[in-house]
């Protein structure tokens, strides 16, 4: 800083120099760690938010604006810029979940919920959150962030329609269809056991599936369960399996495989 006077008719200048090194390189190394934050949230997908409790004044990352499709400038920094967007069937649920959590917060805030879009559709996002106290251990702020789980929402639902799909076949099918695992233990078993075989699908998941299978056949069976399970290759067998009266039924059964993530044989389906 300099600074000027006239003495005797002369301009003197006094100048004042301040070393700003450590400041300098206080300054750079916040803003390296401010934009690593932000890579790091734009890789993870993680959207930030900070909300003040008193003034209701939130403020949300570029990452939590982007992910409902929007710019930084294109959504203030309000608590009802959030609650807006929140889809109607959770919003009531989302509400009552922020309230309770205000008044007993007990471990992490975390709810899920349909956030709108700016293209109109929604996304599943899971909110979780903290409370940081004053000195006088009033909740002043809370702190969180937003993951995107839509694609794992929508997985889990097309999986509950596959399940209930494969419920409403197996229920109806007049064939027997179970679900073996390698050592026999059964792990379904659909209810047509119970016309053909006298046993409730219950009853059938204590006994192994190898113990009503007729001694003479059951060696054959066993080995060709064991090929299945080591080639993933379905077989296709006749063998008697024993009713719960006592007596025999001659049955066709052809297997198909079940693999899981890594390739390997889990299961059988019968």
């Amino acid at each position: 800083s300099i600074s000027h006077t006239h003495q005797n008719g002369t301009l003197r200048f006094t100048a004042v120099m301040h070393d700003i090194t450590e400041q300098k390189r206080t300054q750079k190394a916040l803003l390296e760690s401010e934009q690593r934050l932000q890579l790091a949230c734009q890789a993870s997908n993680t959207g930030l938010w900070d909300w003040d409790i008193e003034s209701d004044f939130v403020v949300f990352s570029q990452e939590w604006k982007r992910q409902i499709g929007y710019a930084n400038e294109e959504i203030a920094n309000s608590f009802e810029e959030w609650i807006s967007r929140v889809h109607p069937e959770e919003l009531d649920k989302v509400r009552k979940y922020i309230r309770d959590y205000l008044k007993n917060p007990v471990g992490q805030f975390e709810c899920e919920f349909r956030m709108r879009h700016k293209d109109g559709t929604y996304r599943w996002m899971l909110s979780r959150g903290s409370l940081l106290a004053d000195s006088q251990g009033r909740m002043m702020r809370m702190l969180g962030c937003h993951l995107d789980i839509t694609e794992r929402m929508l997985a889990q639902e097309a999986q509950k329609q596959k399940d209930e799909l494969f419920r409403l076949i197996t229920e109806n099918a007049e064939d027997l269809i179970a679900v073996v695992e390698r050592n026999g233990k059964r792990r379904y078993n659909s209810p047509s056991y119970r016309n053909v075989l006298g046993y409730e699908p219950e009853e059938l998941t204590k006994i192994s599936s190898f113990d009503l299978i007729h001694l003479e056949d059951r060696p054959r069976v066993i080995i060709a369960s064991e090929a299945a399970f080591s080639s993933g290759l379905g077989q296709k067998l006749e063998y008697r399996l024993q009713h719960k009266d006592g007596s025999w039924r001659i049955l066709e059964s052809t297997s198909s495989a079940v693999k899981n993530s890594a390739g390997e044989v889990e299961m059988l389906v019968l």
